[in-house]
């Protein structure tokens, strides 16, 4: 009996869940990360006194949010049960691998 996985069940759901997993270390790294690469980039181009525009914040902003839109898609398509049966068979598919349920013979004994 081969039931399907929560996100063959769930797909909107699963990718609703992989955006917000991306979305959430986009933003981080956009506020931690990208702010300290800006101010070392515009030291060494020679203190010139150089504001950024605006629109460069939320245009990394967008990036992030496009970046998780992706992940979103790419999560869509793998719930699909066609891309899930694939998966499976290379070994990452989101259902267990089904273990051999067959008894072993009478008389057998374990070697450890």
């Amino acid at each position: 009996m081969d039931t399907l996985s929560t996100q063959e069940v769930h797909p909107n759901k699963a990718s609703l869940r992989t955006f917000i997993q991306t979305l959430i270390p986009a933003l981080v790294t956009l506020v931690a990360v990208v702010p300290q690469i800006v101010e070392i980039i515009l030291d060494e181009v020679g203190k010139a006194n150089v504001a950024l525009p605006g629109w460069l914040y939320v245009a990394l902003t967008g990036a992030s949010v496009a970046c998780a839109v992706v992940a979103a898609i790419v999560a869509r398509v793998m719930a699909l049960p066609g891309v899930e049966n694939n998966l499976k068979k290379i070994g990452i598919g989101t259902k267990p691998k089904e273990i051999d349920k067959t008894p072993p013979p009478e008389g057998y004994t374990p070697a450890h």
